[in-house]
């Protein structure tokens, strides 16, 4: 039996179909809470998860999403949400990436672990503080072999997620959705800008 093909070698060859919305859908089926929209229900429901993967699966999705949207643990523990302490973020991540395994394997579906902006960024707190929230979904991700990761609609918080945990022992593929704003091209311009005088002055 051949491997899989990979996100990159599907992308070359034409069209990948992917899913989405998982938040809303389980929400409106009773199985979200409105206001946290964290993704606790890899654990408490898990059925429920897997019906929706596998109706994802079967409308033509070349592409299943782990439920990971929200699963950072400052956000699963914020504003009295006790997710973090009942099931911890790793618990959350990895039931979520099994589901979503279990389910792609029922066709020829890759998986993906999803990254959001948390509230620590959102907070103003220090970039470290920032990426070891980012480090522990990204160390479940690894863990449980998802295909590629999403950071999901990024502002400027992308240049935040450390690479230090993707050394010589691993390679994975990252995607990103982008909510483009005006303020978001300006900082961006300027740091292209920067970029490009400090290259040039160090080739100087």
């Amino acid at each position: 039996m051949s491997a899989k093909k990979g996100i990159l070698e599907r992308l070359a060859e034409g069209i990948v179909i992917g899913d989405g919305g998982y938040v809303w859908q389980l929400e409106k089926r009773g199985y979200v809470k409105a206001g946290p929209w964290t993704p606790e229900a890899s654990v408490e429901y898990p059925d429920a998860v897997k019906q929706l993967h596998r109706e994802f699966l079967r409308a033509g999705s070349d592409v299943l999403q782990a439920f990971t949207f929200y699963a950072s643990e400052d956000k699963l523990d914020n504003r009295g949400n006790q997710a973090a302490e009942k099931y911890t973020v790793r618990g959350i991540n990895a039931a979520s990436c099994k589901i979503a395994r279990e389910v792609a394997s029922e066709g020829n579906a890759l998986i993906l672990g999803g990254l959001s902006q948390t509230p620590s960024y959102l907070s103003g707190e220090p970039k470290a503080s920032v990426q070891q929230e980012f480090k522990k979904q990204v160390d479940a991700f690894v863990e449980n072999n998802v295909d590629f990761l999403l950071c999901e609609v990024c502002f400027i918080w992308l240049m935040f997620i450390t690479n230090e945990r993707f050394d010589k022992e691993e390679e994975i593929a990252v995607s990103s959705t982008f909510s483009i704003k005006r303020k978001f091209i300006f900082t961006l311009f300027n740091h292209i800008c920067d970029l490009s005088f400090n290259t040039y002055i160090s080739v100087l």
